[in-house]
């Protein structure tokens, strides 16, 4: 696309420089500035095409960069004990082995996060099935109900409650 591009702005610019030659000086200003239109676009063609092919090289260059630094990252993961630790005559009886755990902070904060803001279960019920004596935070769809005889206004507002959350 980019040597079509540099063919036909050689051309566009032959038949410019023509165009103005022409008006300045007649038959020969024509000749001459059709020359020097066309040398001109004809350069210019040339250097964005030059341009263009180290701008994709680069472009490659950085995406072969990433692939690579995403494998590294992927090589380098600390579940394996080959990263963990090497294997030589120093550290060959006793490999180093790490034990990650939750604080009870963390712990605390996803036992809140459970019991105030649920768990998805993703299953059809009444609430009645899903609520229990502590308070609880219930979201969901409103799919049928009978219990509400009033208008369509009111039932809207309920379940648009119930999308939003509400405590129980």
């Amino acid at each position: 696309m980019q040597v079509f591009n540099a063919i036909t702005g050689t051309v566009t610019g032959g038949a410019a420089g023509a165009f103005a030659g022409a008006k300045l000086g007649g038959g020969v200003g024509a000749g001459i500035g059709a020359a020097i239109g066309t040398g001109t676009a004809a350069l210019g063609g040339m250097l964005d095409v030059q341009y263009g092919d180290i701008l994709r090289n680069e472009a490659l260059d950085y995406r072969q960069d990433q692939f690579n630094y995403s494998l590294q990252n992927i090589q380098a993961r600390p579940d394996t004990l080959a990263k963990v630790s090497t294997y030589d005559e120093n550290n060959a009886i006793f490999p180093v082995i790490e034990y990650y755990t939750a604080t009870i902070q963390e712990k605390e904060a996803l036992y809140n996060k459970m019991k105030f803001d649920g768990m998805t279960i993703m299953r059809i019920g009444t609430l009645e099935e899903f609520l229990n004596d502590e308070l609880q935070y219930i979201k969901g769809r409103l799919i049928r109900n009978d219990t509400i005889q009033d208008d369509y206004h009111v039932l809207s507002a309920v379940a648009e409650e119930l999308n939003k959350g509400v405590f129980m």
